[in-house]
C-alpha cells in the first residue's frame, strides 16, 4: 500500500469513528448551522490563531479555543480552508477526531473544489 492509500484509509476511519462517538448529536435548526457558518474569510477575530493552533497540531490549544469560541470550527482561510482541510493535508488524525467531534463540516469545499478528504 501506498502511503498515500494509508492516509486516505485513516482519516476515512477517523471519520467514521468521530461519527459514531455523536450519533445522538442533532443541531436544534438548519437555521442554526446556517447563522454559524462565516461568510468571509477570517470573519472571527481568533481565526487566524485557531488555524495556525491546527496548522501547528497544537492540539491542546485548538481544544481551548474551540472551548471558549465553539464557532471557530467553521472558520477559513483565504482559499477556504478549514481546519479539517489542513489536519487533512497534514495527516494530523487526532487533529480530525477534535475537528470532526467540534461540528466541523466534511464535505466542505475550498476555493478549487477539494474536500477535507481529498487533500488527506
Amino acid at each position: 500500500m501506498t502511503r498515500q492509500h494509508n492516509n486516505k484509509v485513516t482519516w476515512r476511519k477517523a471519520i467514521f469513528s468521530a461519527i459514531e462517538s455523536f450519533k445522538d448529536y442533532k443541531l436544534e435548526s438548519v437555521k442554526e448551522y446556517k447563522n454559524s457558518v462565516p461568510q468571509n474569510p477570517l470573519s472571527d477575530p481568533q481565526a487566524a490563531e485557531f488555524l495556525e493552533a491546527v496548522k501547528e497540531d497544537n492540539y491542546h490549544e485548538v481544544e481551548q479555543l474551540l472551548f471558549n469560541s465553539p464557532k471557530l470550527v467553521y472558520e477559513f482561510d483565504e482559499i477556504y480552508q478549514t481546519g479539517l482541510h489542513w489536519a487533512a493535508k497534514r495527516g494530523l488524525t487526532n487533529m480530525i477526531y477534535l475537528l470532526i467531534k467540534s461540528g466541523a463540516n466534511i464535505n466542505i469545499k475550498d476555493v478549487s473544489g477539494r474536500t477535507p478528504l481529498w487533500l488527506s
